[in-house]
């Protein structure tokens, strides 16, 4: 009859110490690759939420227009537009950089929205005349937004601008409702 011996050194039972850190490792590579995936999926569902509320908005100020004759001009105004955000897909206390921005063109009529997801990972931006663009989530600022509708800046004479959180605060304007 044939016996089968293991291979054991002695009579100690266990792991060495190379295959305990072999194991480590292993788990280790697995873990990173399911925290990366995992934040691809969240990053993915933000920026679609994201435009989800931009499109929203767009027919809501599609609505102010069609009722008043022009898009909102004033702080208040913006407010009757009455748009609705999901708040907390949007980047917040990131110093000197707010997450969202409307931008009016006196000269020209037109409005655009840009706006910045959380973590800065995704920036979109729709306008008056154009569906949404997505772009990256650093470049997202009040001048960037007022570009888009042919002005050079947020400071441009024609440019009324309004942001959607207070610069480097968690403090939502009364324009961005939930």
């Amino acid at each position: 009859m044939l016996k089968l011996h293991a291979f054991s050194r002695g009579q100690h039972k266990g792991f060495t110490i190379v295959e305990v850190l072999l194991v480590v490792v292993v788990v280790g590579i697995l873990a990173g690759i399911i925290l990366v995936a995992y934040n691809g999926v969240q990053d993915r569902s933000r920026a679609s939420v994201a435009q989800t509320d931009l499109n929203g908005a767009k027919k809501r100020l599609g609505l102010y227009q069609a009722r008043n004759g022009k898009y909102p001009t004033t702080f208040q105004q913006l407010v009757d537009a009455n748009m609705h955000f999901s708040k907390s897909v949007y980047e917040v206390n990131t110093p000197g950089k707010g997450n969202m921005y409307y931008c009016y063109n006196t000269a020209t009529g037109q409005f655009a929205l840009g706006a910045r997801t959380v973590g800065s990972a995704t920036g979109l931006i729709i306008t008056s005349s154009s569906n949404i663009k997505s772009v990256s989530g650093s470049i997202i600022t009040a001048n960037y937004v007022c570009t888009t509708i042919g002005l050079t800046s947020s400071s441009d004479a024609n440019a009324t601008t309004f942001q959607g959180l207070e610069t480097g605060t968690a403090n939502w304007r009364d324009w961005v409702q939930s």
